[in-house]
């Protein structure tokens, strides 16, 4: 009997912590516009001082990116796939020990160490995440640029003759 409710357990938990990584990262890949870091977020700075320090930030347009939104919900994602991970296999690695020391290695042994892998895999995966998430951010930096040149036309005349203009050249790369 209490096998069948540590199995039960173990597979509601695994559903409801998929469907806790999902809620999480929707709402909070939705949160975009919030600011929370922001001097508006103190209510005792005098709005004069708000007023001029909102005039001295420039923005930033790699922020507007798609690699920089994609970059944040990984993220988010894999910090919190890394600390489920972490939480799954302290619980896998525990629950094991106690049922190593119980003597009982039947189901519930099987139970922990698949709760254990599971979690490793979880990490596995949130480290992976990180990893593209860094990757995109630089990406997003890298892909606002502008560069400018100048260079000559050559317009051909009549008779063989030539002229030259001069022309400038600006590149924006969004």
């Amino acid at each position: 009997m209490a096998e069948t409710i540590i199995i039960f357990l173990y597979y509601f938990m695994r559903y409801i912590l998929l469907i806790l990584i999902s809620v999480f990262s929707t709402v909070i890949a939705d949160a975009e516009d919030f600011k929370a870091d922001s001097i508006q977020a103190l209510s005792i700075v005098p709005t004069a001082y708000v007023e001029a320090m909102n005039k001295v930030k420039e923005p930033k347009p790699y922020k507007k990116t798609r690699y920089w939104k994609r970059s944040k919900v990984c993220m988010i994602t894999g910090i919190s796939s890394m600390v489920i991970g972490t939480g799954g296999m302290a619980v896998g690695f525990i629950g094991g020990f106690v049922a190593a020391e119980e003597g009982r290695t039947d189901r519930t042994a099987s139970t922990m160490t698949a709760i254990f892998l599971t979690g490793a895999g979880l990490f596995v995966a949130g480290t992976s995440l990180l990893i593209y998430a860094i990757c995109a951010r630089h990406k997003a930096k890298a892909s606002v640029n502008m560069t400018m040149g100048s260079t000559e036309h050559l317009t051909p005349l009549p008779l063989g003759a030539s002229t030259r203009q001069p022309a400038l050249t600006v590149s924006i790369n969004l």
